[in-house]
């Protein structure tokens, strides 16, 4: 399991992927004048979206209580674990292939 023992590289590695990869967020689908019977706008539903920057999403939800990727408790509870373990798994498997392809070849 040395693959998975952290380090400060995968720290700092994690703590970076964390922040930039995306999220899935729901945004409200609007219509124009032909969908809503002549109004200018009108909301026709919610959608979902993937949302680049994840990590500070949640950072920005901390700070001023929630935003579209992160509206539900719930958001919280499976959002954050899934950015955490994969940028930490995306870490390891990086450091891993840059160990690898660095290594020298036995002569």
């Amino acid at each position: 399991m040395i693959f998975l023992k952290p380090t400060i590289g995968k720290v700092i590695l994690t703590l970076t992927i964390f922040l930039i990869l995306p999220i899935i967020a729901t945004i409200p689908m609007l219509g124009g004048p032909n969908e809503c019977g002549g109004l200018r706008t009108c909301n026709l539903g919610t959608g979902y979206t993937w949302i680049p920057l994840g990590g500070l999403f949640f950072i920005y939800a901390l700070i001023y209580g929630g935003n579209q990727a992160f509206m539900t408790t719930i958001d919280y509870l499976w959002k954050t674990p899934t950015l955490l373990i994969i940028s930490y798994l995306l870490s390891c498997l990086i450091l891993y292939f840059i160990k690898r392809v660095s290594k020298k070849p036995k002569d």
